[in-house]
C-alpha cells in the first residue's frame, strides 16, 4: 500500500452557518469593520501621543498577524494577488515600529516633541 493508494480528502468551502442561512461572510465583514474602527482609534491616539496608543498599536499589529495566520490556516496561502504578503509585512512593520525604542520612549515617558 503506497502513498498513491491512500484516500484523499477534499475541503469544501463553508458558505452558510446553521439552519438560519446567515452567511459566514457577514460575520467576517463585521469583524473586519470592528478591527478597522479599532485601528482608527489607535491612529488617533498615536497622532495625539496618548500613552494607551502604544499598547493599542501592539494590539492592532498582533490582531492583524493573528487574522492572517487564521486566514492562511483556513483557506491556505493565495499568491495572487499578494495581499497576504502585504498584510503580513504591514503587521510586522506596525509591531516593529511600536517596539522601537524611540516610539516607546516618546509614548510611555510622555516626552514632549522636539
Amino acid at each position: 500500500m503506497g502513498i498513491a493508494s491512500l484516500p484523499t480528502a477534499r475541503m469544501t468551502p463553508v458558505t452558510h452557518l446553521g439552519a438560519g442561512g446567515e452567511s459566514v461572510r457577514t460575520g467576517l465583514d463585521t469583524l473586519r469593520a470592528e478591527d478597522a474602527s479599532m485601528t482608527v482609534v489607535v491612529a488617533y491616539g498615536l497622532w495625539t501621543e496618548r500613552r494607551w496608543a502604544w499598547a493599542g498599536s501592539l494590539l492592532v499589529g498582533g490582531v492583524l498577524l493573528a487574522w492572517l495566520a487564521v486566514e492562511i490556516a483556513v483557506i491556505g496561502y493565495v499568491p495572487r494577488p499578494p495581499l497576504q504578503v502585504v498584510y503580513g509585512a504591514l503587521g510586522i512593520a506596525i509591531l516593529g515600529l511600536a517596539l522601537s525604542p524611540s516610539v516607546r520612549r516618546r509614548l510611555l515617558s510622555g516626552e514632549s516633541p522636539s
